[in-house]
């Protein structure tokens, strides 16, 4: 009877498969596979028995080859990015894979797309800290040798960074960059090349990367691509107006109707929706009054008349009031610091007037300074913020 059996016997599969067994490295640490350069030698045992005795093995020659390089890559966008008009240092976050079986250095190049949007001062950097922003430790790129070689399985962390230095950008233009890497040999700036030539006895370089997203870089071409986008995110306000009857001077407060001598209430809310704070000047509201008539006193600070008797004009000094949900610094004739405060109809300092026919609101007077609710700025509106105008008017 003859059988035949065959072994692998290469040190470095050998440790590779040990330190396996005890849980020493993870199935995603082999993702690149057996390293370039490495031997693989395969020999064959035959056992056989001559006159039914069992004869020594023999052991065929070894036959050997070389593993290759198989150049891979992946580059990988981590976010897009809004940014403001007039900002700079906008980062774009990038990773760079090695998903090959060499390490390699990589030439980097931010390859700008279709933009609607002006960036300047465009460059790359490694993101040391991997906090997705530029930072004072960040490295600045040279050439493919800045970042070192990077082994199977490693990766960098790249920023394209830019400006948006035009003070006119618009809301929702965009800007697209693409992160271009080329394959490099390791420690050079020298090209890994596939010369698709037949196979040798040496290590081989194949081209194994997919198509990027930059114009040109093709599948097989040693060099991978992504691109992400800047898009000019203008902070922008919401202003919603409503008007609410109040009471006429005839019928009971559930029946009341408009006509001439009702009393509206009026509600202003200003909302800040973004993620970014933003600064409010002035908002202006032209009555008219030829229709109605602004009530001078707020029907004795606004609150709600309790019967048609009660449905008149008030006698002031209070014509307006202003309320945020959370307590801060108001201007007023109260002042102070809280939720609501009120303000005269009258041209005065106080920052909210009427002079017939338009109401005029300030925000650097009605929204003070105030350091420890975060309100740095006057008129400062931080992200969720809403401030709320509230007058009355009568019909006439």
């Amino acid at each position: 009877m003859k059988t035949m059996k065959t072994s692998i016997s290469s040190k470095l599969v050998a440790l590779l498969a040990g330190a396996a067994l005890f849980g020493l490295i993870s199935q995603s640490a082999l993702a690149a596979g057996t390293l370039s350069g490495t031997t693989i030698s395969n020999s064959a045992t035959l056992n056989y028995s001559v006159g039914g005795f069992g004869q020594a093995g023999i052991t065929s020659n070894a036959a050997t080859f070389t593993v290759d390089n198989k150049v891979n890559l992946t580059v990988a966008k981590v976010a897009d990015l809004n940014i403001l008009p007039n900002s700079t240092n906008q980062a774009l976050a990038f990773t760079v894979t090695n998903n090959g079986n060499t390490a390699q250095n990589y030439a980097l190049s931010a390859v700008a797309g279709a933009a609607t949007a002006t960036m300047t001062n465009v460059r790359i950097y490694l993101d040391v800290d991997n906090s997705g922003t530029l930072n004072g430790g960040d490295t600045p790129y040279v050439d493919a040798t800045t970042f070192g070689s990077v082994a199977p399985d490693g990766f960098l962390r790249i920023l394209i960074v830019a400006d948006q230095t035009a003070p006119t950008a618009t809301n929702g233009q965009t800007a697209i960059y693409n992160l271009l890497a080329q394959t490099t040999n390791t420690g050079t700036t020298t090209v890994t090349t596939d010369l698709g030539a037949a196979n040798t006895a040496g290590v081989d370089v194949v081209w194994a990367d997919i198509a990027g997203s930059a114009v040109g870089d093709v599948a097989k071409d040693g060099k991978h691509s992504a691109s992400a986008t800047y898009t000019v995110a203008i902070t922008v306000p919401t202003v919603v107006k409503t008007a609410t009857l109040l009471c006429d001077p005839f019928n009971s407060l559930a029946n009341a109707k408009n006509i001439p001598g009702s009393m509206t209430q009026w509600t202003v809310v200003i909302t800040n929706p973004s993620a970014v704070p933003v600064t409010l000047t002035s908002i202006t509201d032209t009555l008219t009054t030829a229709t109605f008539t602004m009530d001078p006193g707020a029907a004795a600070g606004l609150t709600v008349p309790v019967s048609a008797a009660t449905c008149v004009a008030g006698a002031g000094p209070y014509g307006f009031r202003v309320t945020v949900p959370v307590a801060r610094n108001l201007g007023g004739s109260l002042g102070g610091s809280g939720t609501s405060s009120f303000f005269t109809t009258t041209t005065t300092a106080d920052g909210l007037d009427f002079a017939t026919p338009t109401i005029t609101a300030t925000f650097a007077t009605i929204l003070p300074v105030d350091g420890g609710t975060g309100h740095a700025t006057a008129g400062l509106l931080n992200a969720g913020e809403s401030v709320t105008i509230i007058f009355n008017t009568i019909v006439q």
